[in-house]
C-alpha cells in the first residue's frame, strides 16, 4: 500500500512538466498535411499529379507546427521570382522542416537581393546566395540578418564606393559566414577594417579592391581580427613604435591579426 501512494505521489508531482514538454514540442501535422495538400491542389499550373501533391504533403507535415506555412510563403514566393516550379517546391520542402525564425531570415534576405532596387540578381543566383548565409549556415540567424543589412547599406548607400552590385553580393557571401554568434559583428568589423584602411589618416590608406581582399582575408581569424590588425598597424608605422613603412607594417598587422584565434 505504501507503495503505491509513494508511486502515485511520484507520477503526481512529474505528470505537469511532463505535460508541459509535451506540449511546447506538439506538433499540428494532421493540419500542416492538409493545409499543403490544398494549396497544391489548388496551384493547378505546378503540373503536379496526386501522387506527387500526396508526397510533397507528407514531407511539409515531418516540420510540425508552421511547416505549411513555411513551404507556402517560400514557395510561392520563389515562383512569383520566375524560378522553375521543381526548384521553388524542393526549396519550400527544406525550408518546411526549418525554423520560423531560418525561413523569415530567408525570405527577407532573399527579397532584397532579388529585387531590382537593391541588388538585382538573378533567380538563380538571389537563391544560392540566400541559402548560403541563411539555411545552410549553423549561425544566430538575428546575428545574421543584422550582419547582412549592415552589409547591404554599406554597399549600397555609402557615397564614393564605386562597387558594382555583383562585387557586393560576392564580398556579403564571404563575410558573413566568417561570423561568430558570441563574438561582435563581422560586419561592424569589416566595415571598420575598410575604413582604416582607405580614409584614416593613420591607415595605409590602400585602393577599395585591395582593401576589400585583404579585409576578407583578415576575417578569416575573426571579427576580433579588425582590431589586433588596427592596433598593430598603427604602433607599427609610429616612430614610438616600429617605424615601418607602409608594406612592412602591413605584414606585420596581418601576422598580428592572425594570431587572434588561439590554436
Amino acid at each position: 500500500m505504501k507503495m503505491c501512494a509513494v508511486v502515485l505521489l511520484g507520477l503526481l508531482s512529474v505528470t505537469p512538466l511532463m505535460a508541459q514538454d509535451y506540449w511546447k514540442n506538439a506538433c499540428s501535422t494532421s493540419k500542416e498535411y492538409i493545409t499543403t495538400l490544398n494549396f497544391l491542389r489548388d496551384h493547378k499550373e505546378f503540373g503536379l499529379e496526386e501522387k506527387g501533391i500526396q508526397s510533397i504533403a507528407d514531407n511539409v507535415s515531418k516540420g510540425c507546427t508552421d511547416s505549411a506555412l513555411r513551404f507556402i510563403k517560400a514557395t510561392d514566393m520563389l515562383v512569383k521570382a520566375s524560378l522553375p516550379t521543381v526548384t521553388a517546391l524542393e526549396e519550400g520542402q527544406r525550408l518546411a522542416v526549418k525554423s520560423n525564425a531560418e525561413t523569415e531570415n530567408f525570405v527577407s534576405i532573399f527579397k532584397r537581393i532579388y529585387l531590382e532596387k537593391f541588388f538585382d540578381l538573378p533567380a538563380s543566383d538571389a537563391l544560392a546566395l540566400a541559402k548560403k548565409i541563411t539555411v545552410e549556415l549553423e549561425r544566430d540567424h538575428v546575428r545574421v540578418l543584422s550582419d547582412f543589412n549592415e552589409l547591404s547599406d554599406f554597399c549600397l548607400n555609402r557615397k564614393g564606393l564605386d562597387l558594382s552590385l555583383k562585387t557586393c553580393s560576392d564580398m556579403i557571401g564571404k563575410i558573413i559566414p566568417k561570423g561568430e554568434d558570441q563574438a561582435p559583428s563581422i560586419a561592424r568589423a569589416f566595415v571598420d577594417l575598410i575604413e582604416f584602411m582607405t580614409v584614416d589618416s593613420k591607415g595605409p590608406q590602400i585602393p577599395l579592391k585591395q582593401a576589400i581582399d585583404e579585409s576578407i582575408k583578415i576575417l578569416d581569424h575573426g571579427s576580433r581580427a579588425a582590431d589586433n590588425y588596427i592596433l598593430a598597424f598603427k604602433f607599427a608605422i609610429s616612430e614610438k613604435g616600429l617605424s615601418m613603412k607602409n608594406k612592412d607594417a602591413m605584414a606585420f598587422s596581418a601576422t598580428m591579426a592572425s594570431r587572434s584565434v588561439k590554436n
